[in-house]
């Protein structure tokens, strides 16, 4: 399949090509151009062999103009300077010089996608996660103009006579118009990949999220093609694929599981998150190790001129952000740190509701993430940068319930913890005027532990009692240590060559499981002890990367890439290669058309006996038994700006998912890692539907609207001898986003949320067991299953909304509060369901509720 695609691909681009040759072979070029002029006016033309004159002229016409007139109007916009010498028109082609630089906020904050343009000839480009530019421009005078949203633009009159670099501070405190930016420059529909989106600091602050606070991928969750699974637990399901199929990192250094509370809150704290890239197709080679996406977070470099902060206080969490230079100009700090109040407020709430239950509970919840970025600015052509996160959960429940007039005791105590820690040191490197580099270290440590002790107890203080008590403790560990470098090379202007180089070393210990049992008559005696798991494994993931980005005329663009990936564990080596294709071509000025076409593949697999994505869940290597997971995925999209406000897009997706597994042992809450292999099952995913996605931004209205239709299926002969639909397999997904200006003060969001509901297997009879003669007892009944995942729960949806009121103060400060009801509409979404016998023996089900309608209050206050 992937070989098809790729041809197809080829065939498409080549065509386009040959279309815009033809094209232009009925049009006026400059060389007939210059042939005309030549018979008019008795002149001659002398330029090198090497000179390219078949280039359209789209000029006005040269009729009644003199020379003169007719030369400047011929070669107006092109590379190519002219002189007149007796009788002889000298050609000769303009020399190329690059300007670099970087682009900063007076604060000394680098500016993200703002906007760098050449008036005279229109060429521009946007920064990048460093404020980095660089433009291949002719020689001689140029006006540049620099502008971002909220900034001053900042225009320079440049003589380029040799390769130069140029550093902009950008003041703040000015409204850009929105006409000013160009469509060339920020709109999604010139850009070259299909399935690529940024999230910045600003969009992270505009909109209605649960208990006031911003997060990423609760908004990653409102754009088509993602799903969010089972809510309030949510993950990240990206075209059909499993959350263990996302590479997540912050800094260049990767995360394996960022969810706070079972997925209420993800681990970026958005006080200190600059920009999100989240590529859900179209994957650039430098990626790669997981199926279906990719979501890297940069952390935003702290002020190098002034101390600023923000403190916040939540129903669900508070935090506070410190900022500042270190050494003026040269250094500079930002720190955010955020703990829940969990344990202070909520949860004894669901202490007072458990009363109504039979026995006693009490329940205990902690978290707390810190984020951290130190920078320094050796020149204007090198900066080092160092990130750091930590974030620790711990959640602790008791259970006890007396039974036979007090006379046996039971009690359950359940302890479960997980988090990360990264840390990732950055050097990005100007090396010429067509080279830079950006290469980064980094090192995770993942941990998740749980630990249940259960007693029973029989008789009172009177009598002799009888005890027995059972312990159970798992913990697992990931461990990596790595390198990402690449280099950027710029031959040209509309050429770029990316190339470069990853490595992890990965050690994994999946599984260190004991329990033990003990029986008590008057004295404690060891009954038996156990010993499951004690084990560890080291892999190597090796990976070279080479893409060459072109520009084909004004109309086309296209990335070729590929990646080697060879991946190493014990006496196992696999390695893959992977092509990565993406292709623009634009209608018009207002339009365009892209296609990508990419493989994947994944050296790692998580195991699990839940459909939930639980942090406890235990990650192995891929084996030669299991083989290299790899994907293929074809995406294609038309966008379309149909004004200055309006701006929409129409795709779809085709995936095909191969050497996937499904865990099938023991069912209990971790599975076993001994002997998994044998506990597995081998299969195949499909995955393919249609986007769309409509934007309105104009003044203080902004609308977003995405709609998905897909359908995401699953083949594993042990299971079942056919495809069957995926458990969220959601058939339509709907997320309707408004922000509104009320004033200068208060803004109003709302978000409104559907999908259909997730699926479930359900039995389709209950065979009850003959009793066979000498026997009391019967066999347990048999449960007969039909097709996998037969039964769906009722659609998902709720309504989100918030106000936010602001309010200026003396010296730059300010103070927010942000009030937001959750499930205003109070609907009673299913969580999972239960099977139920009804009296006729048919089996039914009944659903069990997530979240209802909650209202929370959050101040902030800025300095």
């Amino acid at each position: 399949m992937g070989a098809l695609v790729f041809r197809a691909l080829m065939l498409t681009a080549l065509y386009c090509k040959v279309s815009h040759v033809w094209a232009q072979q009925d049009k006026l070029t400059v060389q007939s151009a210059i042939e005309k002029l030549r018979e008019k006016y008795a002149v001659m033309f002398v330029y090198n062999a090497s000179l390219d004159l078949n280039i359209g002229y789209e000029g006005a016409d040269l009729t009644g103009k003199n020379l003169q007139e007719s030369l400047q109007m011929v070669f107006s916009g092109t590379d190519i300077k002219y002189e007149v010498r007796d009788g002889y028109v000298l050609l000769q082609k303009i020399k190329q010089y690059t300007l670099n630089g970087y682009v900063y906020q007076e604060t000394g904050e680098a500016v993200v996608q703002g906007t760098v343009l050449d008036v005279n000839t229109g060429k521009g480009t946007l920064t990048d996660e460093s404020g980095f530019f660089s433009l291949v421009l002719c020689e001689g005078r140029h006006k540049i103009r620099v502008s971002y949203i909220g900034t001053e633009e900042e225009v320079r009159d440049i003589d380029l006579k040799s390769d130069r670099m140029e550093t902009v501070f950008l003041k703040s405190g000015y409204k850009l118009e929105e006409v000013v930016v160009t469509v060339d420059a920020h709109s999604s529909f010139h850009t070259l990949r299909d399935g690529k989106e940024s999230v910045q600091a600003k969009d992270l602050e505009r909109g209605v999220y649960f208990m006031s606070t911003p997060d990423v991928v609760s908004t990653l969750h409102s754009l088509s093609g993602v799903s969010s699974g089972a809510d309030p637990a949510s993950g990240m399901y990206v075209h059909g694929g499993d959350h263990d199929e996302n590479q997540i990192m912050i800094d260049g250094a990767p995360l394996y599981h960022v969810n706070h509370i079972g997925g209420l809150f993800s681990a970026f704290n958005t006080d200190v998150i600059e920009q999100v890239d989240f590529y859900k197709g179209g994957f650039p080679t430098r990626y790669g190790g997981r199926l279906s996406s990719v979501l890297e977070a940069r952390t935003r470099e702290g002020n190098l001129q002034e101390f600023h902060g923000k403190f916040a206080l939540g129903a669900m969490d508070a935090r506070i952000q410190l900022e500042g230079p270190i050494v003026k100009r040269k250094t500079s700090f930002n720190v955010a740190f955020r703990r829940t109040l969990l344990n202070l407020v909520p949860v004894p709430l669901l202490d007072v509701i458990s009363m109504k239950q039979e026995g006693n509970q009490k329940r205990k919840y902690f978290f707390h993430d810190l984020t951290a970025c130190v920078s320094h600015v050796f020149s204007e052509k090198n900066r080092l940068r160092v990130g750091l996160y930590s974030g620790y959960d711990k959640a602790r429940m008791n259970h006890w319930q007396t039974y036979d007039e007090g006379m046996r005791q039971e009690t359950d105590r359940f302890v479960v913890g997980w988090g990360n820690t990264a840390l990732s040191v950055g050097w990005e490197s100007v090396c010429s005027s067509s080279l830079s580099m950006n290469l980064t270290g980094f090192y995770t440590h993942n941990f998740a532990e749980f630990h249940y002790q259960g007693q029973v107890q029989v008789g009172d203080r009177n009598v002799e009692q009888q005890r027995m008590e059972e312990t159970r403790y798992n913990s697992s560990t990931i461990d990596d240590v790595g390198y990402r470098l690449e280099l950027v090379y710029r031959p040209a202007s509309g050429h770029r060559l990316h190339l470069g180089s990853n490595y992890t070393n990965h050690l994994l210990r999946p599984q260190d499981y004991v329990r033990s049992s003990l029986v008590d008559d008057n004295h404690w005696t060891p009954e038996s002890r156990q010993t499951e798991t004690e084990m560890s494994f080291h892999g190597n993931e090796l990976s070279l990367f080479a893409e060459d980005e072109m520009t084909w005329g004004e109309k086309m663009k296209l990335n070729v890439g590929v990646a080697w990936n060879l991946f190493g564990a014990g006496r196992l080596t696999q390695s893959s290669i992977e092509p990565r294709v993406s292709f623009n071509y634009r209608l018009n000025s207002m339009a365009s058309l892209k296609v990508s076409v990419t493989k994947m593949s994944q050296a790692m697999q998580r195991l699990s006996s839940t459909y939930l994505n639980m942090p406890i869940d235990c990650w192995v290597f891929s084996t030669d038994k299991t083989g290299y997971s790899y994907s293929w995925q074809l995406t294609a999209g038309f966008y379309k700006a149909c004004s200055d406000y309006v701006h929409l897009r129409v795709g779809g997706f085709y995936k095909t998912m191969n050497h996937l597994i499904e865990y099938n042992g023991m069912e209990r809450l971790t599975p076993s890692a001994v002997a998994w292999e044998e506990n597995i099952s081998k299969g195949k995913g499909i995955s393919y539907g249609a986007e769309c996605e409509a934007a309105y931004d104009k003044g203080p209205v902004s609308l977003h609207v995405s709609y998905t239709l897909a359908w995401s299926k699953r083949f594993f002969p042990d299971f079942y001898d056919g495809w069957f639909l995926d458990k969220f397999d959601n058939r339509h997904t709907l997320n309707a986003s408004l922000n509104c200006s009320l004033g200068k003060k208060v803004d109003f969001y709302a978000l409104w949320r559907f999908h259909s509901g997730n699926r479930f297997t359900l039995p389709q009879q209950i065979v009850s067991a003959p009793l066979m003669p000498d026997e009391e007892i019967a066999p347990a009944d048999f449960l007969l299953y039909d097709v996998p995942n037969n039964a769906a729960l009722p659609a998902y949806h709720r309504l989100d909304c918030g106000v936010r009121y602001r309010k200026p103060m003396k010296k730059g400060r300010e103070q927010i509060w942000d009030v937001s009801i959750y499930n205003m509409y109070a609907r009673h979404n299913a969580f999972y369901a239960e099977q139920v016998l009804n009296p006729d023996g048919t089996v039914g089900w009944k659903t069990v509720g997530g979240l209802p309608f909650f209202p929370s209050l959050c101040y902030t206050i800025k300095f």
